[in-house]
């Protein structure tokens, strides 16, 4: 699913095999705004003064959508 991680900073990008959106709109569902930079790669932007628990909260999220979308991609796939 994961194609490459990079980064420079607070500054990541994860670059998908495929588009993100359905990523996208599953971490809104979970509470967590990420933007993304072309259609497979989501970039994330944290502020300078980002908490341990907003961090936390972002990894958790990802986690969540992350396994859903890969089990949805081996049930069609």
């Amino acid at each position: 699913m994961i194609r490459e991680i990079r980064g420079k900073g607070l500054m990541i990008g994860i670059e998908m095999k495929f588009e993100v959106r359905d990523i996208l709109m599953g971490l809104i569902r979970e509470g967590v705004l990420m933007l993304y930079s072309g259609r497979n790669i989501l970039r994330i932007l944290p502020p300078l003064v980002i908490t341990e628990e907003d961090v936390t909260k972002v990894l958790h999220a990802l986690d969540i959508i992350l396994t859903e979308e890969e089990k949805k991609r081996n049930v069609q796939g």
